[in-house]
């Protein structure tokens, strides 16, 4: 059985998900905060860039993103890197290389900045982390039954580093902020 799951319908199908979710947090609520549906927008477009570069293959072919595929003859076993830094350079073209290197760490520097924002519940450094490394593995652990993609204890390390920078930019702009704040108060 082969399966063609398109760049439209995945980004169509994460749309809808993300809609439905925030109505009914909307009805629980019984009312819109707008501030924080404001905030929540920036997450979903993470959401959206980070998926669209793991899940489908960064070149174009006729100008066309291609899609992502499940062959059940071809998912099994998936294809998996445990073995750290080995093939973190292992690309014809070096350019290939440091591509994969740059994009899969940059990718998630906007996640490290907008998710401790955004979620008040990420208040310790532990849980910031956790949930940096932990959203990198979900990508990981979905690219599994996908022939066309590998899992790779490399791109969670890079998309780790990448969560890691974008915190420290974080708490480097709140530090300057809360400086800014205490020496106005004197």
């Amino acid at each position: 059985m082969i399966v063609n799951i398109s760049y439209p319908f995945l980004m169509t199908a994460i749309t809808l998900a993300w809609a439905a979710l925030r109505a009914y947090y909307s009805i629980r609520l019984g009312r819109v905060d707008l501030k924080r549906e404001f905030q929540l927008i920036f997450v979903y477009i993470c959401i959206v860039v980070v998926a669209r570069f793991t899940f489908f293959p960064f070149g174009k072919v006729n100008g066309q993103i291609q899609p992502l595929v499940f062959d059940a003859a071809r998912a099994f076993p998936p294809r998996i890197n445990l073995v750290p830094v080995v093939n973190l350079w292992d690309y014809p073209d070096k350019r290939e290389a440091i591509l994969n290197f740059v994009g899969n760490t940059a990718m998630f520097v906007p996640l490290g900045i907008v998710w401790p924002l955004v979620f008040r519940q990420l208040n310790g450094h532990w849980k910031v982390i956790a949930a940096g490394v932990g959203f990198s593995l979900l990508i990981e652990i979905l690219q599994l039954p996908f022939a066309d993609r590998v899992s790779d204890v490399d791109d969670l390390l890079l998309n780790s580093v990448g969560f890691l920078l974008g915190y420290g930019v974080y708490l480097l702009v709140k530090g300057i902020v809360n400086g800014f704040r205490r020496a106005l108060k004197k």
